[in-house]
């Protein structure tokens, strides 16, 4: 009687979720879904809350524990300073006796701000000045680009050390002339957005209608580009608090006694081999926090991407010609060449070995390595045995292969769902396409075998 009341009740259950309607999904819903899935970008999401609050509860536990950031007792310097890592000083103290974490997580709170400020004001401005240059042409494109070229061409901190040593050191100037020479960038990317879809049909519809150029620019063109404005943005801010540890460290940025996390690597330059925790904390913590934005914006331009209808996003696509070159595919030995790219990456020699290399030699590298993407579909093909004397076959390649070409010279097709502006490449509307008339298309000329019989799903074993 048990087993068969355990069985009703189960039965029941089953069926009471079998009526239940069906949860509905969302375009945010299915977008947050797919950064979930994203482990590194879910790690970077992580530890930048971890060090946000942190940072802004640090006044509640951080100094009753830990003491002063900033301030020193003379009387006890003696016995507190330079002391190595331990249970009461987790990341030690310096030569004045100053708990170490304590300094590392007030510093985090002059690298965020910097970090956000710089990157709200760069994008504030960058945004302006693309709009105006890609949506108007003529002489403001020519301006603007041209006042941004002059920009680039300086190097980008020593652009910054000079209008630091003009307007004076200080938080406040720091990010704003992070932010203010910043802006090249991000113009240059809305401004190319604006230029690909500004003559597509929807915008002459609505400037038809009577919209305004401020309502076509943020109504229509402005969410085409704004996944890769986003990731933009989010890497940025690694970027600004790079540039501010590295003022910082020059002596330009933040004025001592605040702590930051440039002038704490300064500061323990001269006892790297005697107290070497001195460097590496506030080092640790700059290599943590820009990585995490890093992960968060390589995740971001790929939810972002399928969410707001822009470009498909592939992550280092080339990577797959390397993989069919080497035919290496073991992921231990992509793994390390990840480490060791990251270790490289510190060695500013082996930078300038790679910045050496001829313009001409870098070019033949990257069009073997792109061209291989393709040579690779093109085996896939082969391997597979698909017999292009089947006119089907054929026919279906020949417009997969005008579509792609075709749309991608004039921008892709763009059209708009629910008030959303949603564009495709070539690429995606090729394997649309594809698809679809493998799907309608009569005469298939493969067939799936069934395993117990008729109504049994198939194991896969396709007959060509």
């Amino acid at each position: 009687m048990q087993e068969t009341d355990s069985q009703s009740q189960e039965q029941a259950t089953a069926t009471k979720a079998a009526s239940a309607p069906a949860k509905s999904r969302t375009l945010w819903g299915d977008a947050f879904k797919r950064l979930r899935k994203n482990k590194l970008a879910v790690i970077g999401v992580c530890w930048i809350i971890i060090v946000v609050v942190v940072a802004l509860t640090a006044d509640l536990w951080a100094k009753p524990w830990l003491g002063s950031p900033t301030a020193s007792d003379s009387t006890t310097m003696a016995e507190t300073s330079l002391l190595a890592p331990c249970a009461e000083h987790p990341f030690g103290t310096d030569a004045l006796g100053r708990d170490i974490l304590v300094r590392v997580i007030y510093g985090a709170r002059v690298s965020l701000s910097v970090g956000i400020m710089a990157t709200a004001i760069s994008t504030l401005i960058g945004l302006v000045m693309g709009a105006l240059a890609g949506f108007y042409g003529g002489i403001w494109d020519t301006i603007i680009m041209r006042c941004a070229d002059i920009f680039l061409a300086f190097p980008y901190v020593l652009f910054v050390v000079a209008m630091i040593a003009v307007i004076g050191r200080g938080l406040q100037n720091v990010f704003i002339a992070i932010g203010i020479l910043g802006w090249p960038s991000i113009a240059r990317v809305f401004r190319s957005a604006i230029l690909t879809v500004k003559e597509n049909d929807y915008v002459d519809a609505a400037r038809a209608m009577g919209a305004s150029d401020a309502r076509i620019v943020v109504r229509h063109i402005f969410p085409n580009s704004v996944a890769s404005i986003v990731v933009y943005a989010t890497m940025n801010i690694g970027g600004a608090i790079l540039t501010e540890s590295a003022l910082s460290f020059l002596g330009m940025g933040v004025i001592p006694p605040t702590p930051s996390w440039g002038s704490m690597i300064q500061d323990g330059q001269q006892y790297l081999l005697t107290a070497p925790w001195m460097m590496i904390m506030p080092g640790l913590a700059i290599l943590s926090t820009v990585l995490a934005f890093t992960l968060l914006g390589d995740g971001l331009a790929t939810t972002l991407a399928s969410l707001f209808g822009a470009p498909a996003n592939t992550t280092y696509g080339e990577n797959t010609g390397v993989l069919a070159l080497s035919r290496v595919y073991d992921p231990r030995v992509i793994r390390i060449a990840a480490g060791l790219a990251v270790l490289l990456s510190f060695s500013p020699k082996f930078g300038a070995l790679v910045t050496a290399m001829p313009a001409a030699t870098m070019g033949g590298v990257s069009m073997i390595l792109y061209g291989m993407i393709s040579a690779i579909g093109v085996r896939n093909v082969v391997e597979n045995r698909v017999d292009f004397t089947n006119s089907r076959n054929l026919i279906i390649a020949a417009v997969i292969l005008v579509s792609a070409l075709g749309f991608n010279s004039v921008g892709g097709l763009t059209f708009a769902v629910a008030g959303v502006s949603i564009n495709l490449s070539g690429l995606a509307i090729a394997a649309i396409v594809g698809i679809l008339l493998n799907a309608i298309l009569p005469g298939n000329d493969y067939e799936f075998d069934s395993a117990d019989g008729a109504d049994a799903p198939s194991s896969g074993n396709l007959q060509v």
